[in-house]
């Protein structure tokens, strides 16, 4: 197992090329996949902010060029972001997030939380908010 796996349950298509319809299931199975066992399950890990295979963590200062996989958790791998908001101007406008008071911008939104902690939870809680309020509409 690896981040190719990974990639492959979890992020199959990368966010700039979801659709608007879909990028709400695409962000949250992103999401899900950076559950613990998920990563645990493909020999991945979350570390500083990426997706990357558990092997590639080193701290060995010497080795920082290698080039490595990885997937970056942020705006760039978010179709949310890349569907409300292309142009990264920080106008999240119909974002989905943004209709349930959870945009990511703000301090102490679940993304802020993830920042700073490397939780998950926050954010799959209020993207399963968000899309259990789609489907009510």
């Amino acid at each position: 197992m690896s981040l190719a796996t990974w990639k492959k349950e979890f992020y199959r298509t990368p966010a700039d090329k979801v659709s608007k319809r879909y990028a709400l299931r695409h962000s949250l199975k992103k999401w899900l996949g950076l559950k613990p066992a998920n990563l645990k399950k493909h020999d991945v890990v979350l570390y500083d902010g990426n997706v990357m295979n558990k092997s590639d963590v080193t701290d060995d200062e010497d080795d920082c060029d290698r080039d490595i996989a990885y997937l970056r958790i942020d705006d760039s791998t978010c179709a949310l972001c890349k569907t409300h908001d292309p142009r990264r101007s920080g106008d999240c406008g119909k974002c989905p997030l943004t209709e349930i008071d959870a945009e990511c911008l703000d301090p102490e939104s679940p993304f802020d939380q993830f920042m700073w902690s490397w939780d998950v939870k926050p954010m799959i809680k209020a993207l399963q908010k968000a899309v259990d309020k789609r489907k009510r509409k």
